[in-house]
């Protein structure tokens, strides 16, 4: 690794950042240049919540006022990966939805479905059985 690599890079509010804030600030950037990554100093923080993180990914604009898209904890890959995600330029959010409203019809109907197979392994089994009354989960059968 690299001396320089491990340095800190001074914000111009005083503050200092790791070359891994820069680099993937400067991603971000490439990929659209109206999202900033932005590091929250300490005492721009909220004092009462000891959760709150650190940077955020900030959505500016040119026509309308900024707005923070998202909290993080670490400056790490996942802040470029949950930008890439949520670009609705690129991405199809619609067919997303569409495709997620499908699997959840899907996990219902598989219940549904097996809800009716029990059931009907149930009659059959009390037709089959020679006895007169039927007992199942507490249920009487006759």
């Amino acid at each position: 690794m690299n001396l320089n690599e491990s340095l800190p890079i001074a914000t111009p509010d005083g503050y200092f950042v790791s070359q891994e804030h820069v680099r993937i600030a400067q991603i971000i950037q490439d990929f659209d240049p109206e999202l900033f990554l932005v590091f929250i100093p300490p005492s721009k923080r909220d004092r009462n919540d000891p959760d709150e993180k650190p940077f955020a990914l900030a959505h500016m604009p040119g026509d309308k006022p900024a707005y923070i898209v998202s909290y993080f904890d670490d400056c790490d890959e996942r802040i470029l990966e949950f930008a890439f995600m949520n670009d609705t330029r690129r991405h199809d959010v619609l067919a997303r939805l569409e495709a997620h409203d499908a699997a959840v019809q899907a996990v219902n109907l598989k219940k549904v479905m097996e809800e009716e197979e029990m059931k009907q392994d149930l009659v059959a089994s009390i037709v089959r059985s020679p006895l007169h009354t039927y007992k199942h989960d507490g249920k009487r059968f006759e």
